[in-house]
Formats: structure tokens, C-alpha cells, sequence
């Protein structure tokens, strides 16, 4: 049986009702349960961390578009997954985080037009939100590939700062960190692949921030540097 967890919300603020709602969410197998707490205040949402889900927020708004962007960027998210429209036109494609990869930030900005909602998200049946195909207790939501995660990430200009892993560091050997590092990199003209790379390794819990932040600072100022020495001494 397919468990959710929900709680209910504003449908004007699109806020939970209540500051412990979210983390209060009620598990529920069914729409009809889905529709019963929407029906009070309008509203209902996921909490996505209880769920170990995210979600593509695609807009359709403000001169905006998602979709045209990642088109744009030569980036095609992978499509066969549950999704819904919201009361703005915008898309929503929700996946399942990979088992290894836990991120606390509730929100993460990449491109005008698309985010990644990591904490919680409001859902249909609230008011003006639509199913697609099927509803969300009888379509598959996929596994979001990092292949596709490792792509969105080396076409922004992200902050190692803004993903944040929850899980305890797993230290690498300096060697295996060295070979990870080194894929592409060897020499550094473009950053952005680079701040990419460091970012995921960091949400894996591959390696603290610290590191990759030494390794960034260490290619700011001399593009070829030598990897090992990016790295902290007792590494």
C-alpha cells in the first residue's frame, strides 16, 4: 500500500495552517483522504523530507518558463513520473531522492522558471491544482537519476553552500577523492562543471564542504593547480 504523508494548508498563502503542520503530517493512503483535508482551509500539501521525495517546480509564470529554459540549456528532465499542474499554470514532477541523498534546503533556485522543492509542496486536490494522466496513488513517482541532478547542477551558477547534506560525512581516501576530482577537471577554464561536480560530491556525503571549498578557493587563483594539493594536509 502507497503511503503519503500530508498536512493541511492555506489555499490564499499557500502556508501550512499551523508552524508544526508539516512536520505533523498525517500518513494517508488514499485521494479520498487527500480531499477530505483540503476540503477545511483549501489546501493540502506533502512533506516531502517524510517522503524522501523532490520536486521539479517548472513555471509558467511572470515571463518565465521552465520548460523553455531547460530546452534552452540543452537539459531534458526525465518525464515518466507522477506530476501535477498547479493553480498557475506551472508543472511539478516529483521523484524519489536517491537512498544515499538527504538535502535540507527547503528550496533550491536554479534557472528563472525552475527549482527544486526539497521540504514540502502543495498538491492537488487543493483548489486550482490538477492531477495529471493519473493520480498519485496509482502512478509510479521514478528516482530522480543524478546523471540528470549532476546536468541541472554544471548549467547554474550554485553555491556549494546551498546544498546541505543531513547525513554524517563518509570521508573518502585522499586517492579516491583525487579520481573523482580529476574527471574533466585537469585543467580549469570553465567553473562551472567544477562547482557542479564539488556540490554533488558534497550532497553524497563524499567529502565536507570545507574540502571542496579549498579546492574552489585553490582553482580561483591558479587555474592549473595540482589536485592534491587542493587538499588538506591530514587528507
Amino acid at each position: 500500500m502507497t503511503t503519503f504523508h500530508a498536512y493541511q494548508a492555506s489555499l490564499g498563502t499557500k502556508q501550512p495552517i499551523s508552524s508544526t503542520s508539516v512536520a505533523a503530517a498525517k500518513a494517508v493512503t488514499a485521494t479520498i483522504e487527500l480531499a477530505r483535508m483540503a476540503n477545511e482551509f483549501g489546501a493540502v500539501g506533502l512533506n516531502l523530507q517524510a517522503d524522501h521525495l523532490i520536486v521539479l517546480d517548472l513555471d509558467h509564470k511572470d515571463g518565465n518558463d521552465g520548460v523553455q529554459y531547460l530546452q534552452k540549456a540543452g537539459l531534458t528532465p526525465p518525464l515518466q513520473t507522477y506530476f501535477e499542474q498547479t493553480a498557475n499554470g506551472s508543472y511539478h514532477f516529483f521523484y524519489r531522492l536517491p537512498a544515499n541523498l538527504t538535502l535540507k534546503t527547503p528550496k533550491i533556485n536554479l534557472f528563472p522558471g525552475v527549482d527544486l522543492l526539497t521540504e514540502a509542496v502543495i498538491i492537488a486536490p487543493s483548489q486550482g491544482y490538477k492531477q495529471g494522466d493519473v493520480d498519485l496513488f496509482t502512478k509510479p513517482i521514478q528516482e530522480l537519476p543524478m546523471a540528470f541532478l549532476n546536468d541541472l547542477l554544471a548549467k547554474t551558477d550554485l553555491e556549494l553552500t546551498d546544498l546541505k547534506a543531513v547525513a554524517p560525512l563518509k570521508p573518502w581516501t585522499t586517492g579516491a577523492l583525487l579520481t573523482a576530482l580529476q574527471q574533466g577537471f585537469t585543467t580549469i577554464t570553465d567553473f562551472k562543471p567544477l562547482v557542479a561536480q564539488l556540490a554533488l560530491l558534497v550532497t553524497q556525503q563524499a567529502i565536507a564542504p570545507t574540502v571542496a571549498k579549498a579546492a574552489l578557493n585553490w582553482a580561483a587563483h591558479e587555474p592549473n593547480f595540482d589536485w592534491q594539493q587542493a587538499l588538506p594536509e591530514n587528507w
